[in-house]
């Protein structure tokens, strides 16, 4: 095998175990454990695995768990919100959907078109710097703190549309409110003129898994009342679409 199969190999080996040692690994790849230990040391440079003590045993990493999520969502995820997202819908007049986090981008999976005159339009398929829009902040947020550290090196956010980029520590204090609360919005970051507001869908596990999402013109959500409005019935269906994502009614 080569250095990819190792690896390919290794990984399986840990979500098929839960666990493994170098001397375990060693002993299923046939290699010597320098060997074991170089194809570990690179899974959990790369986020595979990790090694909560230093000797103690290597685990399924970020990467991997986000794998899982990754390729056991879809089906799930419709099934547990769209008959919540279109109460959400009915409820607010507004355009409302789904967001799920693709590296440091979020990605709406799910759009359902508001109804007043000046409502914004389908939003499916189309992707946004997390960190500009309610929907990503939301998930990230959620995040344990390594996770969003993988996601921007270096303590980095990327420019905004108009250029400017902004403080890490700002960002920070953000995400810690938002956890707090239990929401986030966005104020025309992403779009000078569109604004929303969101809440994330989090695993038992403690992972957040997507966001629900209300979109709107910024000249009808941009003060703290008008936010707050929508608050309430975001965060019911937030929990009812988690409560049905976890397996309940």
């Amino acid at each position: 095998m080569n250095s990819a199969e190792y690896a390919l190999r290794t990984v399986l080996l840990v979500a098929e175990r839960g666990s493994i040692s170098v001397t375990e690994l060693a002993l299923a790849l046939d290699v010597a454990p320098s060997t074991a230990h170089r194809v570990l040391a690179n899974c959990r440079n790369s986020g595979f695995v990790r090694q909560d003590a230093r000797g103690g045993p290597y685990v399924a990493g970020p990467a991997l768990n986000e794998i899982a999520l990754l390729a056991s969502r879809p089906v799930r995820l419709r099934d547990a919100v769209d008959a919540v997202l279109h109460d959400l819908h009915e409820e607010t007049g507004e355009t409302v959907g789904v967001m799920i986090l693709e590296g440091r981008n979020a990605r709406t999976v799910q759009s359902l078109t508001g109804t007043p005159p000046r409502a914004i339009g389908p939003r499916l398929g189309r992707v946004f710097p997390a960190h500009l829009v309610a929907g990503g902040k939301a998930m990230l947020a959620a995040e344990p703190r390594d996770h969003l550290l993988r996601r921007f090196p270096g303590r980095e956010l990327p420019p905004a549309p108009d250029g400017t980029r902004r403080p890490w520590p700002d960002f920070e204090r953000e995400l810690r409110l938002i956890r707090h609360r239990g929401w986030a919005y966005a104020i025309g970051d992403a779009d000078p003129l569109i604004s929303a507001v969101a809440a994330p869908l989090v695993l038992a596990s403690g992972d957040p898994v997507a966001a629900i999402t209300v979109v709107m013109p910024r000249a009808r959500l941009g003060t703290r009342a008008e936010i707050e409005r929508f608050t309430g019935p975001l965060l019911r269906t937030a929990a009812r679409a988690q409560s049905r994502l976890r397996g309940g009614g």
